[in-house]
């Protein structure tokens, strides 16, 4: 952002003298400066709501307002907005740079650091301007993608948009071809209902989730197609990966020259319209584009309400569709009525009616769904002669930058009230209210998918474990090895996070996943005792096994059934866990002691005051965290930080081991302060077996 074009700046400082320095810096930096103040008795909202603004300046220790209230709301309305924030102390071992990000900070300033502040100020327009040109872009690419679409919709080819096995779009030959009259009945239709039986084994491979980095080739297939009559047909589709909508996804096309003048003749001519004309799913799915768009590009959100009527398929079993079509009418004019603001209402399935609010709260929308449901619970509707009484389930989802699409916002849906997705909360048993905001989805679905892969892992088997030795420098002679595991899977699906393991085992599901480690483990120690009588294994436990009472009593019976001595094994915690858990901690360390199993803490060193944790708990082995080791290897500054660590805990009880060595640099700044251990690739890198020989090595 040049610095000669209007800054709009809000300040929410309590020295108004140091706001005033702070204007006069950016000033005298060539800013000309729209500002406003920011306290308890500013309307925060209304200000967002006036304008786009480009910077907050605040403080870490504000007293005359919320700070983290201030920028909360800030960065749900203006998510590009740039924060800067003031700090009272530059003392580089306090968290408050940690707690400043943690508040959306982008950059933490010490006080009187002038040109650390306008540096920042610099980098972080320019970081707002990127991410507004960024928007502007995809705005043009969503236009453009748009005016091909409308070529598609007049192609003479079949031409079909395929994601995650469903179509997203067809033009009207590809609909006419398998029996549809109109393109919007195909919406959200699985594709393998239109493939014939013989061919639904070849097609299935296209019908998977899509990742972006793994392009597949474009192929023809000759396949069966099968009409809306249940009659088949002989085709070739040829497929290729495109981006639709930002996201990934197939395109299917039919050669023009190999379909039948009807189906390839006049789009306009003779098309069949549907009984239900007015259900739109295809200006549905625009709409709730055009708001997405809308909210990315001026901060206002809206809400899309996802409602669908419970009884309509139980109707048209013993009724017909002309039926079920008034009594969706009927629903669609009450709610019409009941509305209290200004809202778009479609018909998006035949038992399903959207309502997008401009409404910029979760919580209001929440209330307008639960009022909807008890007074549609409270009518009657009449569909001819009968009167029905109807409930409905309704999905509340919020319309902002973090939505990726239309059609992924009512799939979401659609799968929130299938029940499919236990992260969604139901709000009321009675009304059935289901409620997301998106800014936090993304982060729900990376942790379904850790958990849903972790259990699949389990049940399938494909949990290794490989063993990475520890060195003594002086400690203990023995053979130690920890256990790492190592998933036995070439690639991750691309839903699942690069960072699987760390993430897993901050799941649920990590409980099960330690028990299997564990299984594994005595099962190769078992053995490897035989020939080495002197193995010892570091077993990593998670938080959820800390917390597990029936944990203790497992281990034991596990060590018994495999005739393993538990002194053999050390079980090693998480320096964030225990501080977390400290009472559970303790105790599971005494119960260990009880089985005459030893325990470690890991990643030590990265707590505010990581000594007292060694003050209060009995650890028989200390391992510093990587980050301490590397900042080691790098010198400067940050290396004192772990001398100072090795300094502090010399005299301890604990065992130290140093891990991540990757070469001999290091070797002797752990020989003069007393290392005991050490771990790396500099010993040796892990492998499927305990073969490291500690003899040689020594």
């Amino acid at each position: 952002m040049q610095a000669d074009r209007t800054l709009n700046l809000l300040i929410a400082l309590d020295d108004s003298d140091r706001a005033n320095q702070l204007m006069y810096l950016l000033r005298d930096a060539g800013y000309t400066l729209n500002s406003n103040l920011v306290d308890q008795n500013t309307d925060l909202q209304e200000l967002l709501n006036q304008q786009e603004w480009d910077l907050l300046l605040t403080e870490m220790e504000l007293k005359s307002a919320n700070v983290r209230g201030i920028t909360t709301a800030l960065k749900n309305r203006q998510p590009d907005t740039a924060v800067v924030m003031i700090s009272s102390t530059d003392d580089p071992e306090s968290n408050v740079v940690v707690e400043g990000l943690r508040m959306g900070a982008d950059y933490v300033v010490p006080t009187d650091e002038d040109q650390y502040f306008l540096l920042a100020v610099s980098n972080s327009l320019e970081n707002v301007k990127q991410q507004r040109k960024r928007a502007s872009w995809k705005q043009l690419y969503l236009d453009a993608e748009s005016r091909c679409e409308g070529m598609m919709d007049n192609n003479k080819d079949a031409v079909a948009i395929v994601k995650e096995g469903t179509y997203i779009y067809s033009n009207p030959v590809y609909s006419r071809l398998f029996g549809f009259d109109d393109p919007d009945d195909m919406l959200m239709l699985p594709v393998i209902d239109t493939i014939g039986k013989t061919s639904q084994g070849q097609i299935k491979p296209y019908l998977k989730p899509l990742s972006a980095d793994a392009q597949i080739e474009s192929t023809s297939l000759n396949v069966t197609g099968t009409t809306t009559a249940e009659e088949d047909f002989d085709t070739t589709i040829n497929i290729s990966q495109i981006l639709y909508q930002s996201e990934t996804a197939l395109q299917f096309l039919i050669d023009h020259r190999i379909l039948s003048p009807e189906i390839t003749g006049t789009l306009t001519a003779g098309e069949a319209t549907s009984n239900l004309s007015d259900i739109q799913p295809k200006k549905v799915i625009a709409t709730i584009d055009q708001a997405i768009l809308k909210a990315a590009r001026t901060e206002e959100q809206a809400l899309a309400i996802y409602i669908r009527v419970d009884q309509i398929h139980e109707f048209k079993s013993h009724s017909d569709a002309a039926g079920a079509e008034k009594l969706l009418d009927a629903v669609y004019n009450f709610i019409n009525q009941h509305s209290p603001r200004p809202q778009t209402l479609l018909k998006f399935a035949d038992d399903v009616i959207v309502a997008l609010h401009e409404i910029n709260s979760l919580d209001k929308g929440r209330q307008y769904a639960e009022e909807l449901s008890r007074a549609i619970a409270a009518q009657t509707f009449a569909a001819g002669e009968e009167s029905l009484a109807l409930s409905t389930s309704i999905c509340v989802s919020a319309l902002n930058h973090a939505n990726q699409s239309a059609v992924a916002c009512l799939k979401q849906c659609q799968q929130a009230i299938a029940g499919d997705d236990s992260n969604l909360r139901n709000t009321s048993a009675e009304a059935r209210i289901y409620c997301f905001d998106n800014v936090e989805f993304d982060r729900f679905e990376s942790e379904k998918a850790t958990i849903e892969f972790g259990r699949l892992l389990l049940e399938k088997r494909l949990i290794g474990i490989a063993f990475q030795p520890i060195m003594a420098l002086q400690g203990e002679p023995a053979e130690f090895y920890e256990v790492l595991m190592r998933p036995k899977v070439e690639d991750y699906p691309y839903e699942v996070p690069e960072d699987f393991i760390d993430r897993v085992f901050k799941t649920k599901v990590a409980g099960e996943v330690d028990r299997w480690v564990i299984l594994e483990s005595v099962k190769a120690l078992a053995e490897k005792l035989k020939k080495s009588p002197d193995t010892k294994l570091f077993i990593n436990l998670s938080a959820t096994s800390i917390l597990d009472p029936t944990f203790p009593g497992w281990l034991k019976i596990a060590l018994q059934a495999a005739k393993v001595d538990p002194a053999h094994l050390i079980f090693q915690l998480r320096e964030i866990d225990v501080g977390r858990h400290i009472d559970q901690s303790d105790q599971l360390i005494k119960q260990l002691a009880q089985l005459r199993a030893r325990s470690a803490l890991t990643h030590f060193g990265l707590a505010i005051n990581p000594i007292l944790v060694l003050d209060k708990l009995s650890f028989d082995f200390v391992k510093l965290d990587r980050v301490l080791v590397k900042a080691s290897l790098e010198g400067g500054e940050n290396a004192k930080g772990m001398v100072n660590l090795l300094n502090a805990t010399q005299d301890m009880k604990p065992a130290l081991i140093i891990p991540f060595v990757e070469n001999p640099s290091i070797m002797p700044t752990l020989w003069e302060h007393g290392v005991d251990y050490i771990q790396g690739y500099y010993v040796d890198e892990p492998r499927p077996s305990m073969e490291f020989d500690f003899v040689e090595s020594s």
